[in-house]
């Protein structure tokens, strides 16, 4: 049957900004801002809740008599109690709220000379009404706690495998956490900068340094990705790879930094515009991860598993297929700093009522080939193998490029 009202939300978001002239002269400002964000929701919310999508069942086959082919005896139970059925895996709370975004920020400006400025800002950004996914079919009491080795420095790391009975009892109802202890994100900014116009030339940079807290502790299972240029985990009753590291605040997160400087500079031949970018960016998180297998073994040796059991199984009784979890915390391993300098060349023509622009512009001039993703996922070396995949990059900075483009206006 039809449903209306999904959702159906009103919200009040004020926003307010002051600034002050700190010494008459129109060369010192102080200013500061306060502001409520909604986060962004069109169709992706009733989309959610939509029956009728695609579905996918993962389910572990053990061919017992070695014939090569699957008998029914030989396929494990289902994950989902619900695949194949017009029955949205996913609900909804009648009375889940929006999430909102509570910024504040404070600015210093200051008019060096004329035409050249300064400015200093901290920013501070909360999230609120944070949607919480948590599956009614179960507990975290329906989960046991396997303490497996760390193959990378003998840590100890939990593993929660979930009763078996209980796996295919797939009922997720999305809530608001109302517990900031365990669900919370924070972001915290540094920012100073410069802003120049001086005859020919127009010059902008600054310098950032930020840090976000992450804290996501109140559901085992996840079902969405949590950092930026990473694969989402998928909600396959799969707990979140990172969650013995989900309170953040207790991670020592570092603060990266961020430089950019920027300009363009009218050559004295012909009007001419020269044009250059500088920039140097902290690099996404780098994770390590290992995917478990019900048939995944440690090393043989102890040295080289840095366990107790070497050759055991990792995890004895597995009950999902796969099971991934993190071997780095977060906030321990980042992809290199990302160094990049554009230029380029523009000229304007004038014909009759038309005008014409050429430009030139060479992106990566120092044709840097920096990794922006590698495989991440760790595993023990193959006898015989020549090539190991963990940390091949998958994906580069774009080589040294000439574009050349023109464009008319009437």
């Amino acid at each position: 049957a039809a449903r209306t009202g999904l959702p159906s939300w009103f919200d009040i978001s004020p926003r307010l900004g002051v600034s002050y002239d700190v010494f008459g002269n129109a060369r010192t400002a102080v200013k500061a801002t306060f502001g409520r964000y909604m986060a962004g929701q069109t169709t992706s919310f009733p989309a959610r809740y939509n029956p009728f999508t695609l579905q996918s069942d993962t389910r572990t086959w053990r061919d017992t008599n070695g014939d090569n082919l699957a008998q029914l005896s030989e396929i494990g139970p289902s994950n989902n109690a619900t695949f194949g059925t017009p029955i949205a895996s996913f609900r909804f709370d009648p009375n889940i709220k929006r999430e909102y975004d509570l910024e504040y920020t404070a600015q210093l400006q200051h008019e060096v000379i004329r035409g050249l400025s300064l400015n200093f800002g901290y920013f501070r950004r909360g999230t609120h009404n944070m949607r919480l996914t948590k599956n009614m079919g179960w507990s975290a009491s329906d989960y046991s706690i396997i303490n497996i080795t760390n193959p990378l420095d003998g840590s100890t790391i939990p593993v929660y495998n979930i009763d078996p009975a209980k796996r295919a009892n797939v009922d997720r109802l999305d809530m608001n956490s109302t517990d900031s202890n365990l669900r919370r994100r924070i972001y915290n900014g540094f920012q100073a900068g410069f802003n120049a116009r001086i005859k020919s030339l127009q010059f902008f940079g600054g310098w950032t340094t930020d840090r976000i807290i992450d804290v996501r502790c109140d559901a085992i299972e996840s079902n969405a990705g949590r950092y930026a240029d990473t694969a989402a985990i998928a909600a396959g009753n799969q707990p979140q790879p990172d969650f013995h590291f989900c309170d953040q605040s207790k991670l020592g997160m570092p603060f990266l930094n961020e430089f950019k400087i920027a300009g363009s500079y009218t050559l004295p031949w012909y009007g001419i515009q020269a044009n250059i970018a500088v920039q140097s960016y902290n690099g996404n998180p780098l994770f390590t991860r290992w995917v478990l297998g019900a048939g995944t073994r440690y090393a043989a040796t102890a040295d080289a598993c840095k366990c107790s059991t070497p050759g055991a199984l990792v995890v004895p009784n597995l009950t999902l297929a796969s099971y991934t979890v993190d071997l780095v915390a977060p906030g321990k391993q980042y992809y290199a700093r990302r160094n990049q300098i554009d230029t380029g060349l523009r000229k304007i023509f004038r014909v009759g009522k038309y005008q014409i622009s050429g430009q030139m512009d060479i992106f990566n001039v120092i044709n840097s080939s920096y990794v922006k993703s590698q495989n991440i996922n760790w595993r023990l070396p193959v006898a015989g193998e020549a090539f190991n995949t963990f940390g091949q990059p998958l994906d580069v900075l774009q080589p040294r490029t000439l574009r050349l483009a023109a464009q008319i206006k009437f």
